[in-house]
């Protein structure tokens, strides 16, 4: 018997070979900060440092081609992501209809939201 596929010979992998051994992802994380209200709440500051930590990351790994395959999912990694973020925001208007606000970030991501 002979693999066909719509008639035509041959026979197609997917190019991934099976992972051997293959371990969990994990990850450690810290993260501490503090915010502080000024001007009876018309600003506020925030600082904030963060340090994560994850091994064994899962990605493919290239093979040679005379192995058959293209690739293999292995612990291929570690990744590290630290830093500290700086947040600063100003209301100088704030009234009933109408209130204003201007801030700055410092390294890092930063997300605001209006109270």
């Amino acid at each position: 018997m002979t693999p066909t596929q719509n008639g035509i010979g041959g026979l197609l992998t997917s190019g991934q070979k099976p992972a051997d051994v293959l371990r969990p992802e994990r990850s450690k994380e810290l993260e501490a900060g503090f915010d502080l209200g000024l001007f009876r709440d018309r600003g506020d500051a925030s600082l904030t440092y963060y340090n994560s930590k994850t091994v064994d990351v899962i990605l493919p790994t290239p093979l040679s081609p005379s192995t058959g395959y293209s690739y293999q999912y292995t612990n291929a990694a570690t990744f590290r992501n630290r830093g500290i973020e700086a947040t600063l925001n100003l209301r100088p208007i704030q009234n009933a209809e109408y209130a204003g606000r201007s801030g700055s970030s410092g390294p890092g991501t930063a997300a605001s939201s209006s109270r």
